[in-house]
């Protein structure tokens, strides 16, 4: 992935030291990085401060093995135990002992150790000059602590180099002015409060402030900072490198470290997991409680594109801010268990806050990330990856973009004033996007594009640019429980999709429609609440197999379900839904085919249903209209206007589940102008054995209508015949006559002359007689009729006439209740009326003798 130095390095006998000592063949190192972006700006930095070194008081010092701690190699103190070590102290060192390599080339070292397992400590030294400081190979025991290390060409500490080293502390030391601060191979090293600054490639391609090729290493409370490239657009610069080669590293923990100011190179990255080949294997990693800002590419990378695994690997509360590529970036990572949690991300100018690229099994979780100038968090091209509640603010981008991945659980984020989308899923199979709020978007609150088996739930979308959820080309869909307020378009858009169901989603304020679905098919919309659109409920347009169920639509602006004209809309149903406050209850456009609509509650819209001539008839039986006569406009009652070419009889008598159907045999309606003397105008007696007269001032409607059976839900004891009288302005009306003739086989043993007429009181859900009617013979198929004055006085009145159930049938039995018309409330709750007698005084009139009886 990148150079770290070119080290190509044999130790030999050094000039000061004439006997034959053991060679040791040196590691390549040649690290190349894959392209994952494009050059960027430099960040600049205050020009590095001339350097006033000491003179140097002490030759370069070389010892193989434990017998060369000595004095004459710069030990002044200890005897290699735990509790007394060599203490090499105090000297000031130029790096010019030269080591021959097998390629005829050298190296100058200050400070060189090898094959010692004694305890040691080097101590307050400062090393200048040459290409390392300190090199030390195949040795145990030491101890790196509050030295200085400038002007070094290549690594100023490298532990490890033929052979590993363990158990060491590198604590304390100031690296300043050079290639790269220290390179570790081996185990069990503890790299703290070391100050690594002002560095910028000397040889090769790469500058590395840590590198960490060993286990059970803490790289802790060190500060990195000001690492320089040669220019913009080649080198490779990293903070801290965790970096197994051919091999496994595990249990390194890297915390508390601050990393900064990373400029003038292709790739500047402050913390770095690289797999170099597949044998490579970085386990049990843990970042944690850094701080990273102001980097020319990534923040933190976990990178495995030449193959290797990367797992059980932890990115913690760190802080990174001001990277020019991602903050953090996981990369060709296909291991178990990668989190990255509680970290703070703010002011990235790259591509993403969060960049996942051909990678799988991972949770990002508990994230704050502000102020990205593209997108908070991207996945692409990764699988089985967990989005959970992060906070994702002020992206100039979108907050999760998500693209040609799979098994994607998007959940319990928080995005808030994004340019685009808030959560954007493109070719995405399997996904989860679930209990997140979303609000303040640039354009749809949450997007999807050609994704396949989704579920979209109880995500809270308010005031976004466009839709609150756009659904393109997607397959196999569910939104459910998803609240959606404020959007600047739709609340749900559907395109180009198949089997998707909308289910138990709240909608309101929304400035288009709730559900706005185009060239879609095996769509179910079910148990939604759609309220204040400033277009539709539900549009559709060219769609088929459409099931609109079980809704609640109120107050929407043009129509509660909108099947619009010039359309090819097939095989529409619209069921068991509540339409109110609209301007149309259904629409049906031209072009619309094979359309019902049944057992809705159709109430309180300009208009219920409208059906373009040009369609074929609109099977709408079985609904409430409002009334229980059904519906006016083509039908003949008082309930919702209906438009011709629909099918509405039978309807409901009452909403939707308690009403049940009601049809009618036939009828008449005729329009009259009114004057004083009281004219037939209506006559309905081939249609509904009915003649309506009256009088008055003005032009009316007048509608009649034969019922088959009993409109209401309350019975009628030997019910002969059921009318319907519907006026449509009796402010203008003084009386009204309605003459309802009745023939031998309809009086179902009822006497002729016993015959009386009920009114339907629907306030008190009741059959009332009539209080003002007469009774009369007639010839021909009629064998007589029963003639009822309405007046503003009588019982019914006139301003009952807007839909007036009639009822012709017997008295009721001598023992039977009857309720008075006139009672009082308080006297209805406490009595009941009970006959006791009757007495005919000529040929219409009864007199009723009641009893009150206490309930």
């Amino acid at each position: 992935m990148f150079l770290a130095a070119s080290l190509t390095t044999l130790y030999a006998s050094s000039p000061q030291d004439s006997k034959d000592i053991q060679e040791f063949t040196g590691r390549i190192f040649d690290l190349k990085r894959p392209s994952l972006g494009t050059s960027r700006d430099s960040i600049d930095a205050s020009s590095s401060p001339s350097l006033h070194l000491p003179k140097s008081n002490h030759k370069s010092i070389y010892i193989v093995g434990d017998s060369e701690f000595t004095e004459e190699n710069g030990v002044v103190s200890g005897n290699g135990t735990r509790e007394n070590p060599y203490v090499i102290a105090n000297w000031v060192i130029e790096a010019n002992m030269s080591i021959q390599s097998p390629w005829n080339t050298t190296v100058n070292v200050g400070i060189f150790v090898a094959n010692t397992t004694k305890y040691f400590i080097i101590r307050n030294v400062t090393v200048y000059g040459g290409d390392f400081a300190v090199i030390l190979d195949n040795v145990s025991n030491f101890n790196v602590e509050n030295s200085r290390f400038y002007e070094i060409n290549s690594y100023a500490i490298l532990i490890g180099f033929k052979c590993k080293c363990n158990n060491g502390n590198i604590t304390g030391n100031e690296i300043a002015y050079s290639d790269s601060g220290m390179w570790l191979w081996g185990e069990k090293f503890n790299i703290k409060n070391n100050y690594i600054h002002n560095m910028s490639i000397i040889t090769g391609t790469a500058s590395i402030g840590i590198g960490v090729e060993s286990n059970d290493t803490i790289v802790t409370g060190n500060k990195i900072a000001y690492l320089r490239g040669v220019d913009q657009t080649q080198g490779i610069i990293d903070g801290i490198l965790v970096y197994p080669y051919d091999e496994t590293v595990r249990d390194v923990v890297v915390r508390n470290n601050t990393i900064r100011d990373i400029y003038n190179v292709l790739y500047g990255e402050g913390l770095i997991i690289y797999t170099e080949t597949p044998c490579s294997r970085a386990l049990n990693i843990t970042m944690n409680n850094n701080t990273i800002y102001s980097v020319s590419d990534n923040g933190i990378i976990l990178d495995a594109h030449k193959g290797g695994i990367i797992a059980n690997t932890t990115v913690t509360n760190n802080t990174v801010t001001m990277c020019k590529n991602r903050a953090i970036l996981i990369y060709y990572v296909n291991g178990t268990d990668i989190v990255l949690k509680n970290n703070d991300i703010f002011n990235i100018s790259g591509i993403a806050g969060i960049g996942v690229e051909y990678s799988a099994g991972m949770l990002i979780l508990n994230n704050k990330l502000l102020n990205a100038s593209i997108d908070s968090v991207e996945l692409l091209r990764s699988s089985n990856i967990e989005i959970m509640n992060n906070t994702l603010l002020d992206a100039l981008g979108r907050g999760v973009f998500v693209y040609n991945s799979s098994n994607v659980v998007v959940e319990g984020n928080k995005i808030n004033n994004t340019g685009n989308a808030g959560i954007d899923l493109v070719n995405v199979i399997g996904a989860e996007v679930k209990a997140n709020r979303v609000s303040h978007t640039g354009l749809a609150g949450i997007h999807f594009y050609n994704v396949s088996s989704l579920r979209v739930e109880s995500n809270n979308i308010s005031s976004t640019g466009y839709d609150g959820i756009g659904i393109y080309s997607c397959r196999n869909a569910t939104a459910l429980y998803n609240s959606i307020s404020s959007t600047g378009h739709s609340g749900v858009f559907v395109s180009s999709g198949s089997y998707l169901v909308m289910e138990d989603n709240s909608i309101k304020n929304i400035n288009w429609s709730g559900f706005d679905i185009h060239f879609a098919s095996n769509v179910k919309i079910i148990e939604n609440s759609i309220s204040s659109t400033g277009h539709s409920g539900v549009f559709v347009y060219n769609s088929s197999n459409v099931l609109i169920e079980y809704n609640e639509i109120k107050n929407v602006s043009w129509s509660c379900v909108d099947l619009t004209y010039r359309t090819n809309n097939t095989n529409i149903a619209i069921l068991m839904n509540n339409l109110s406050g609209g301007g149309t209850g259904v629409w049906i456009g031209l072009g619309n085919m094979n359309v019902s609509v049944h057992y809705n509650n159709i109430v309180g819209n300009g208009f219920g249903l409208s059906n373009d001539l040009g369609n074929p008839e609109v099977n709408a039986t079985l609904n409430w209209w409002g009334e229980i006569n059904g519906p006016s406009g083509a039908g003949y009652g008082s309930g919702q206007p209906v438009s011709s070419n629909v099918k509405f009889s039978p309807w409901l008598n009452a909403p939707y589940p308690a009403g049940r159907p009601i049809s009618y045999i036939g009828a008449s309606k005729g329009s009259a102008t009114l004057t004083p003397q009281t004219t037939l105008i209506l006559n309905a007696s081939s249609t509904a054995d009915t003649l309506v007269y009256g009088s008055g001032t003005g032009s009316i409607l007048v509608s009649v209508m034969k019922y088959l059976g009993n409109p209401a839900n309350v019975g009628l004891k030997n019910s002969i015949k059921f009318i319907d009288v519907n006026i449509n302005n009796p402010s203008v009306v003084t009386k009204i006559i309605i003459r309802i003739y009745y023939r031998s086989s309809e009086l179902n043993n009822t006497p002729s002359g016993k015959v009386i007429p009920y009114w339907w009181d629907e306030e008190e859900n009741a059959w009332k007689p009539c209080n003002v009617f007469t009774r009369g013979s007639a010839s021909g198929d009629y064998v007589g009729y029963v003639e009822i004055v309405i007046t503003n006085r009588t019982r019914p009145s006139i301003a009952n006439l807007t839909g007036l159930p009639i009822a012709l049938g017997s008295p009721p039995s001598i023992g039977g209740s009857l309720v008075m018309p006139d009672s009082s409330s308080s006297a209805e709750n406490n009595y009941v009326y009970v006959i006791s007698s009757i007495l005919v005084i000529g040929a219409g009139i009864y007199l009723y003798k009641v009893l009150e009886r206490r309930k």
